[in-house]
């Protein structure tokens, strides 16, 4: 199904929300910190996380503390880019909405966050993570079998230029 990164400063959020998604039967993980300042050097960092664990939607306050969610989003959304992404804040104006969009975030949540809302878009972020994920497996395999075909031609015409 796939591994849902919830990344919050504030632990009470963490909590509740990942029992909220835990109890929609989705698989989570947690982190309070991005790893922008020390390049993910800490074990328990978003940057760390992602780099031994396939994560489908990451779920990202967009204040950190010292650190900004939305260049933590992008850096991790460059490194996989089949992740998708909420953003969440207490601030959300026309500004900050168009800054989530821009790094690439596909949905936006305000805080307080509507649980129901919350469980509906990773529902649908997950449908979207996994039927992208196929297509690339398809075209990998479509790939594979074009390059063992070209290769086969190529060592019959070796072979018949002999």
């Amino acid at each position: 199904m796939g591994t849902i990164l919830l990344i919050d400063d504030e632990p009470i959020h963490l909590d509740v929300l990942k029992k909220v998604l835990e109890k929609a039967g989705f698989s989570v993980l947690t982190t309070r910190t991005g790893g922008l300042s020390d390049g993910g050097k800490d074990p328990d960092s978003a940057l760390a996380i992602i780099q031994k664990t396939p994560i489908a939607v990451a779920i990202v306050d967009l204040m950190l503390g010292d650190e900004d969610g939305i260049e933590l989003f992008k850096r991790m959304h460059a490194q996989h880019p089949l992740m998708r992404g909420i953003a969440c804040s207490a601030y959300l104006d026309f500004s900050a909405m168009t800054s989530v969009l821009e790094a690439g975030f596909d949905d936006c949540l305000s805080k307080p966050v509507n649980h129901e809302l919350l469980v509906e878009s990773c529902d649908q972020l997950l449908t979207r993570h996994n039927r992208m994920r196929s297509r690339l497996l398809e075209l990998h395999h479509i790939d594979h079998e074009d390059n063992k075909r070209h290769e086969q031609a190529r060592e019959n015409n070796v072979e018949s230029d002999s």
